[in-house]
Parts: C-alpha cells; structure tokens; sequence
C-alpha cells in the first residue's frame, strides 16, 4: 500500500534530522513531504531516493546548503537506480546513462573537473548502464551487455591492467574492467569491488588485506579473481 511504501529512517545518526531537529533518533522516523518511495540509498550525510514515479529526491548533507527534506535534485530525468557511499551518489536512468554528482576526490564522478558537483552532471563515455555502485574514490559499473567499468582513483580498485598501478593516474572515463567477464551486478566499497558474473561466480578485485578478495591470499588484485568455495567443517 501507499502508507507501507512511505519511507522511514531509523537505527541511525542523522546530521540534521530530516524532521528539522538534530536529535539521533533509535525508532523509524517518517520522512516528511508526504513522497511514495520505490527505493532509497543512504550516503555518509545524506540520502537519496527514488519515487513511484521514478523522481530523484534527496536531503541531508548532499550540497551547500544542507537540506532537511527531500529536494529534487534532477529535473526532467527518471532514474531506474542509485547508489551512495559516504560522500557522492550516482544513478543511471531508464534509457542507461549514468549522472553522479557530490565530492570529487579521485574523480568518481567521472568527469573532467575534479571539482565537486552539486547537481547531476552525465557521466563521460557515452556507455549504456544497467546499474552503477558508488565506491569511496571510484564507481563501477555494469553496461546494458554485462561488461563492469570504472572510474575514479586509478588503484587496484579500477580493475584493469592497463593502469599503473605506481602512479595511480585519475580515470575521468569508464575503464573496462579486464578479464572479459560478463557480469549481473557489481559493488563497490572502500577498498575493494565485488561483482557476480552472468554465470553465477563471484569475482572481487582491489585491496586483499586481509584476505577478503575470497581468494585465500592477503594481497591486492588489479584485475577480478575469482571467490573461492568457503571452506566448512
């Protein structure tokens, strides 16, 4: 029903609250502006959501200045999905391009200027999204053929060979992610991204230590490999 589908946020520290007081609040609070929600994503400051009808709405600490209830943040344009970490979000639209917007250290925003972005600005590469996971200084991504790319700091994170891993040199565009694996979905974190291929496998590359690509090794992987079977008994 409508009433199930209205948003509640709770179990958390909210900087403001979305109410307009500043109290952390430890049971669902309503979210207010009345919006019916399909989905919502939670960044450090602030949240996002999406509505039924496929609006982008968000509050919190997402621009300057901050804002307590849900504000539109883009215009004209209907997002399938969105994604948040800590401090920048992107989404991709129903037509599979991605828009990111928020701070801009190491270029996870995927655009020229480092400087951060408080609205939506498209991502470079002209690339077909199904989806796309906001990581701490990198996005990844899945195209509408079940190819991952990346974009960002340009460390073990981006997934790719070509990169020197030495120098670490920002990737404004998408960078495919090598190997040749068609994946479902990917995620990205703080030091590491993760995705299930077309086939069912789950492959993790970026920061090993300690062990948590599931390869049983506690060293840092460029490039995807694979998850091994967990060990029981």
């Amino acid at each position: 029903s409508d009433h199930r589908r209205r948003l509640l946020v709770g179990l958390g520290l909210f900087w403001p609250d979305q109410d307009g007081g500043y109290d952390d609040r430890q049971t669902p609070t309503a979210v207010s502006g009345g919006l019916t929600f399909a989905s919502v994503s939670a960044g450090n400051n602030h949240f996002c959501g999406i509505t039924t009808s496929g609006a982008v709405n968000c509050w919190g600490e997402f621009r300057t200045p901050l804002s307590i209830s849900p504000t539109p943040v883009l215009a004209g344009i209907n997002l399938a999905s969105i994604s948040e970490y800590q401090n920048h979000t992107c989404g991709v639209e129903t037509g599979g391009a991605a828009y990111c917007w928020g701070h801009n250290w190491g270029g996870p925003l995927g655009i020229e200027t480092k400087a951060p972005q408080g609205k939506p600005v498209a991502v470079l590469g002209g690339l077909a999204f199904a989806s796309a996971s906001a990581g701490e200084t990198d996005t990844c991504s899945v195209t509408t053929t079940g190819d991952a790319h990346c974009w960002g700091l340009g460390d073990d994170r981006i997934g790719s060979d070509s990169i020197d891993q030495r120098t670490m040199p920002v990737q404004t565009r998408p960078v495919a992610v090598s190997g040749g694996l068609k994946f479902e979905s990917v995620s990205a974190g703080r030091f590491r991204v993760c995705g299930v291929t077309t086939a069912g496998a789950a492959y993790c590359w970026g920061g090993g230590n300690p062990g948590r690509l599931g390869d049983a090794l506690e060293k840092n992987k460029p490039t995807p490999v694979a998850v091994a079977a967990p060990i029981c008994g």
